[in-house]
């Protein structure tokens, strides 16, 4: 009786192991943003519970010469802007943002082609995946708001991946 009943066990124990690790059940993945669209994935800590997000459009500019028309705007692309939890306009916390190019768009960047700000340096790629480029600004913390020390341990960590976009 005590083998069918250890056998059942262990049987059962199997089952819910293999359901586990094939992702069948959802497990608890922390602090995640996730954005399907552009397939990125930024893990967070525990007191980031709560974040919001903002997507800002911006341009892409010209650096050649090349392109007269539209001020030079060749193209635009996102910034998504993780927003810590406790942040108000009365008292601002450092975001972390993460911009969104494609790829042909990165390669033109990186060739010093087409520029995406003031700073005389590029971007920083924090991932990627076979349609888009997840980068860092070059100077997103110069103004050192509250929140800049935790958004820098944090990016130390490497929390953003990138998966196919759905």
């Amino acid at each position: 009786m005590r083998s069918k009943i250890l056998i059942v066990l262990i049987i059962l124990v199997a089952s819910a192991g293999i359901v586990f690790w094939q992702g069948l059940l959802p497990l608890d993945q922390g602090v995640q943003y996730r954005n399907e669209q552009f397939g990125l994935l930024v893990e967070l800590p525990d007191n980031w519970r709560g974040f919001t997000t903002n997507n800002q459009p911006e341009d892409i500019y010209d650096v050649t010469g090349t392109v007269t028309t539209n001020n030079g705007v060749v193209a635009t692309f996102p910034t998504i802007q993780i927003r810590h939890p406790l942040f108000t306009l009365e008292k601002p916390q450092q975001d972390i943002p993460v911009m969104v190019f494609t790829v042909d768009q990165w390669e033109h960047i990186m060739a010093e082609e087409w520029s995406v700000g003031a700073a005389p340096i590029p971007p920083t790629e924090l991932a990627r995946n076979s349609q888009y480029v997840f980068a860092l600004p070059a100077r997103y913390n110069y103004a050192f708001p509250e929140g800049h020390e935790e958004v820098e341990q944090i990016l130390a960590t490497s929390p953003v991946s990138a998966v196919e976009p759905r």
